[in-house]
């Protein structure tokens, strides 16, 4: 199972949050600096810009073990 996925960093998602204007990328998942308790879930959504940098936005990496034999 996965655990631990929110409160961690905003996702970028490939996602354009406007797709008739192509400026802002979808991000998910509340970060750490999330004020709202509302916004640690999973599905939050917010809108920013791809050249948006910051310790609260990024990406999640998940890592599968291999299978016991």
């Amino acid at each position: 199972g996965l655990y631990d996925l929110s409160g961690n960093v905003w996702e970028w998602c490939q996602d354009w949050y406007d797709t008739s204007k192509n400026e802002r990328r979808v991000i998910r998942g509340g970060g750490w600096r999330s004020s709202q308790h509302f916004q640690l879930f999973t599905a939050a959504r917010q809108r920013f810009e791809p050249a948006m940098v910051g310790d609260s936005y990024g990406f999640r990496v998940i890592l599968e073990r291999g299978s016991k034999k």
